[in-house]
């Protein structure tokens, strides 16, 4: 018996710390809004359905839950301003280089007068992502990106690249390694509209 309130006791206490470190995590993480995908269509598993009614299969897609939708400011000095996430954003992809070399680079940077760039992490990266980006083989593809801000630049076949050879470097290593023991970085391809490492 006496084990017994012991064990509850202890599961309460595992379960409350638990509760605590939870609330704790998602309350450090939120510091921030999240910009909303655009996405508009609701999927079953294999195609495009009719949005479905609270009780139905796959209900509470995020098509049913437009928020924070895109906004940017082109603030006439070669920087972009989100007005979702309030970072600012040199409206130039840039130059094909080194990871390296992109983190000194932005360093470096003085676009629109500014002397504090950095690299940003995927989180911050990935926040620039259209959903509604197309990526087909040669033609007729769509950025996802949004290019009415953003200067977007497709790899060239010309030069022996592939189309979706045109990936943002961020500044999140991978913490562990990946193929062959290699240290790895994670970046946007807004090309094909995925994390890549």
């Amino acid at each position: 018996m006496k084990t017994n309130r012991v064990m509850k006791t202890f599961t309460a206490l595992i379960a409350s710390l638990a509760a605590g470190l939870v609330a704790n995590i998602f309350a450090a993480e939120l510091t921030y809004l999240v910009v909303g995908t655009g996405q508009q269509q609701c999927y079953d598993n294999f195609h495009a359905i009719a949005v479905p009614q609270p009780g139905q299969p796959f209900y509470g897609q995020d098509a049913q839950h437009p928020a924070n939708a895109p906004a940017y400011r082109d603030n006439g000095d070669g920087t972009v301003s989100d007005l979702v996430t309030g970072l600012m954003w040199a409206r130039a992809r840039g130059e094909k280089m080194s990871w390296a070399d992109a983190m000194a680079g932005a360093k470096a940077c003085r676009v629109g007068g500014h002397d504090d760039w950095r690299v940003p992490t995927i989180k911050e990266l990935y926040s620039l992502i259209q959903f509604n980006g197309e990526c087909m083989a040669t033609t007729g593809s769509k950025p996802f990106l949004n290019t009415n801000y953003f200067g977007f630049v497709y790899g060239d076949p010309a030069r022996g690249e592939r189309m979706i050879d045109c990936q943002d470097w961020s500044a999140t290593e991978y913490v562990g390694t990946t193929m062959n023991g290699n240290a790895t970085v994670f970046g946007v391809n807004f090309a094909d509209g995925r994390i890549k490492g």
